[in-house]
């Protein structure tokens, strides 16, 4: 009586029969009266709205609590006593002196995060993650409950939204703080940068838990004072010591951009940070940064450093074609000379509209018509930067290692190499047929068949420049050799690693097992030594010694074992550090432990520039108001599902024997 049209009655009953057998049988064998109530009595409930009777409750540090969510965190230049004052943002957390408060050991020195409505919490969590703002959030909380008509919502305001964010984030904090007491060694990158004209030091901090490595977010705070070393390493110390009280032996590895404020060798935040820690802290350069600094010393010496400046005038031409805009129904992208995707994203669009370009500037005749050089460097380029922006994407990776950032980049200065027949690296002396650029040279006639390799259209062009106009011939010819030359010699100069002084440096060990058996056991036990104190403030002495009996019990296998030798040859630099790990994490854990924490060490600061991308977005010119704890709410609930699996996991392992 109750499976009508539209309802496909046939699967209904194979439902019915399947999942819910007894249940069924009972319903069949009730009467015609007792079946009009039947499922009244049943306890099946829409599960989400079960989370409206339930609470949730967590216990959080007072260091937590006091100094980042009811200080740090304060939005001190707003109006609103609901992010500005320490006392509102204090009292919706319980002390444990709080006769109130159940359950808390007046001992621990923490609060009790309590959540009355687990239903409206879940709510917020997800619009905020969406990029809601806190009054957005609440609006849409109000039409929820009233679309919906549910009353198990509740009421909802600004207080209630502000106290979930304030929620999330102490929750947030107290998972990161248990996640690096579980762990003997982690890393950080941090980035500085300007959103809506307001300044940020973005933090996040990378650790593997038994064979997975996690990229996590940690603060992105504003800057009110001087972007100096100084106040930088204040506030990365003082949030630091919050989180974890001996940091300083368990921070092994630092990333910058490179700037003088984070790495300068006497005041510089990236140096002062390396300083206090305990020896075998790795600080590493961002090579992303190296690269697109290479490109910009190219980029103002291309065409007799004329190619910037044309570019610049072309483009700042196109974009101001409305007709033509509407007409292709594409507009001209930016160019920043800056930065290898930019200009790819810029080339592309060039190579792809070159037709119908040529055609508009036959017609209209502007003073940056660009002449006919103009697009064989254009495609020369074009064939360039695809290369290296593949590597580029595959080194910025989540969890990227440094030793799998450096294959790349040696890849990648191969297949340049091959690309253009480049020499070296040798010494060489400078002659009228070729470009050299330290230790590497590019001929003319290597650069002319490169030139000749991207089609009939450019070879046809170089052509009409060698018969028409030998000068522009010479000149497209001598910028080919120059672009090989110089990004070879300059790809291959770049070094991540950095020493006291911020000099190249190649400190770094391995941490995957194909490079492991490699090593001899001497080799080895200068790497555990290195970081003895550090092993010793978190592992037993009889566990570091077990770190090289297994390491040896890795080697000898790889040794002996020629299934083992092939499974682990078979890794390459494509290979994940989880992907490398997981078959071995159960034979050798300590040895996975110890290498997860080198490993650790940040190659770039991509995922930071990541955080920047959000703040961008979130943070536009239309909502410039957004505050920065609401900034912070966002960037953590958007990884809260993830720490509060994460978390769960380390509990689990901990409760095994």
């Amino acid at each position: 009586m109750y499976f009508k049209a539209p309802w496909r009655t046939d699967n209904i009953l194979k439902h019915m029969k399947e999942q819910h057998n007894v249940k069924y049988a009972e319903y069949l064998e009730a009467s015609a009266e007792v079946r009009k109530s039947f499922f009244d009595s049943t306890d099946a409930t829409f599960l989400p709205l079960r989370a409206a009777n339930d609470t949730m409750s967590m216990p959080v540090d007072k260091k937590i609590v006091e100094r980042i969510i009811g200080d740090m965190l304060l939005d001190v230049d707003s109006d609103d006593d609901n992010l500005n004052s320490a006392v509102v943002a204090l009292r919706i957390f319980q002390l444990e002196e709080d006769d109130n408060c159940e359950g808390v050991d007046p001992n621990s020195g923490r609060y009790l995060v309590v959540v009355p409505n687990l239903l409206q919490f879940k709510l917020v969590v997800r619009y905020i993650r969406s990029g809601l703002s806190f009054r957005q959030c609440c609006e849409v909380l109000k039409v929820t409950k009233e679309t919906t008509s549910l009353g198990q919502i509740g009421c909802t305001n600004m207080s209630k939204v502000i106290a979930c964010a304030r929620y999330i984030c102490a929750m947030a904090y107290q998972m990161i703080s248990d996640l690096l007491k579980s762990v003997w060694a982690f890393s950080i990158a941090l980035d500085g940068g300007n959103k809506s004209s307001t300044s940020y030091l973005d933090v996040r901090l990378r650790f593997s838990v038994n064979e997975v490595m996690h990229n996590i977010h940690l603060v992105a705070l504003p800057m009110r004072e001087r972007h100096t070393g100084q106040y930088m390493f204040n506030i990365v110390s003082d949030f630091l010591g919050v989180l974890c009280e001996n940091w300083e032996s368990k921070l092994i590895g630092i990333t910058s951009d490179g700037t003088s404020s984070m790495t300068g060798h006497r005041s510089g935040v990236v140096t002062r940070l390396h300083q206090v820690s305990l020896p075998g802290c790795y600080r590493v350069w961002c090579a992303a940064h190296q690269m697109d600094l290479v490109v910009q010393k190219i980029f103002l010496k291309l065409c007799d450093d004329s190619f910037v400046s044309n570019v610049m005038a072309l483009t700042g031409y196109l974009r101001r074609q409305t007709n033509l805009i509407h007409e292709m129904n594409s507009k001209c992208p930016r160019f920043i000379d800056t930065r290898w995707l930019s200009m790819q994203k810029l080339l592309t669009w060039l190579v792809t509209k070159r037709p119908r370009l040529q055609r508009y500037f036959d017609e209209k005749k502007p003073a940056c018509t660009p002449q006919q050089s103009f697009w064989v460097i254009v495609y020369v380029l074009k064939a360039f930067v695809d290369v290296v922006n593949v590597c580029l994407v595959a080194i910025q990776g989540l969890n990227t290692l440094l030793s799998q950032q450096k294959e790349r980049i040696e890849k990648l200065i191969i297949e340049l190499i091959e690309d253009c027949d480049v020499d070296g690296p040798y010494t060489f002396q400078s002659d009228n047929h070729s470009v050299v650029s330290g230790n590497y040279r590019v001929s003319y006639e290597s650069a002319e068949l490169f030139i000749k390799d991207q089609g009939t259209f450019v070879a046809n062009l170089l052509e009409d420049l060698r018969t028409n106009s030998h000068e522009q011939y010479k000149m497209v010819v001598h910028s080919t050799a120059l672009l090989f030359a110089e990004g070879v010699n300059g790809l291959s100069s770049i070094v991540a690693e950095r020493n006291e002084a911020n000099q190249p440096t190649d400190s770094l060990p391995p941490a995957l097992p194909q490079h492991l058996v490699k090593l001899r056991p001497y080799e080895f036990s200068q790497i555990v030594e290195m970081q003895d104190i550090r092993l010793k403030e978190f592992f037993t002495e009889d566990q570091i010694i077990c770190i090289n009996d297994e390491f040896k019990l890795l080697r000898d296998a790889y040794r002996r074992e020629d299934e083992f030798k092939r499974f682990v040859d078979n890794f390459d630099h494509k290979t994940t550090f989880t992907e490398a790990w997981k078959s071995f994490v159960d034979r050798v854990p300590l040895l996975c432990q110890f290498a997860g924490g080198l490993a650790s060490v940040f190659p770039g600061t991509s995922t930071v520039e990541a955080d920047f991308s959000v703040i961008g977005w979130e943070k536009d010119e239309y909502r410039t108001a957004l505050t920065d704890f609401s900034l912070e709410g966002i960037l953590h609930s958007k990884q809260y599902e993830h720490l509060k699996r994460l978390s769960k996991l380390v509990e689990d392992h901990k409760a095994v024997p």
